[in-house]
């Protein structure tokens, strides 16, 4: 039988019905089910980037380009080896068909997507909004560090609209405006910065120490909190 390639099997399970989830998904135990074949009749939805065309500043996406990526299911299956962009701002996924064309899924069925840029090697992992507390909408949450507890960053965008002077024609920016989630067996709580965090951590384990950290969002600092506590 004729082998249906990655992309082609991606599209196929945009529409089935997605599993009622709500624990945390550990996107390093999904399971690799390329290959198998699997014939839905979906409707492709194509992308259409004219509504980003005024953007000037800013842009919705993770990376503008395309980047390899796994894409995980609410049942933990992968997809592997499928070129997306990560649409931010919108909380869907971007990707390119067999024929080059650029599709959007917007399929609740998605739990998860990893990219990996290619000249780094650096890896990116996003949970759907789902997989997290805030269960409504359709948003990306990165995860900065995992184990005992997952320290999430809500990619945030906002669209401000300007017009220049003796302008008809108004410009957009996206700003990046993140916020800071912990993640646990049973809840996720919104953390304000370093210095909530550390209070947050101590609650959960009162044996663990930390210094106190600054008033400000300070990401790299709580995320070596992050992993310090997932270390003990």
């Amino acid at each position: 039988m004729k082998t249906i390639s990655a992309a082609l099997l991606f599209t196929c399970i945009l529409n089935l019905n997605s599993v009622n989830a709500q624990q945390k998904l550990d996107v390093n135990q999904a399971i690799n089910v390329t290959g198998q074949n699997m014939y839905y009749s979906v409707n492709g939805e194509p992308f259409s980037s004219a509504k980003f065309s005024k953007v000037v500043d800013g842009t919705p996406f993770f990376r503008d380009e395309f980047m390899k990526a796994s894409v995980i299911l609410s049942d933990g299956k992968t997809y592997n080896n499928l070129s997306v962009k990560v649409n931010l701002m919108d909380g869907t996924i971007v990707y390119l068909n067999d024929k080059n064309e650029e599709l959007e899924a917007t399929s609740n069925n998605i739990k998860a997507v990893e990219v990996i840029d290619v000249m780094t090697n650096a890896k990116a992992k996003f949970l759907h909004s789902s997989m997290t507390c805030i269960r409504t909408g359709n948003k990306w949450f990165k995860v900065l560090d995992s184990g005992k507890v997952q320290l999430l960053r809500y990619e945030k965008k906002v669209l401000k609209e300007t017009k220049p002077y003796a302008s008809a024609t108004a410009e957009q920016h996206i700003l990046d405006d993140p916020e800071y989630y912990l993640l646990t067996d049973t809840d996720c709580i919104r953390i304000k910065n370093a210095s909530d965090l550390t209070k947050q951590l101590a609650l959960l384990n009162s044996s663990f120490k930390a210094e106190g950290g600054s008033k400000k969002k300070a990401e790299p600092q709580m995320v070596e909190m992050v992993k310090e506590f997932n270390r003990q």
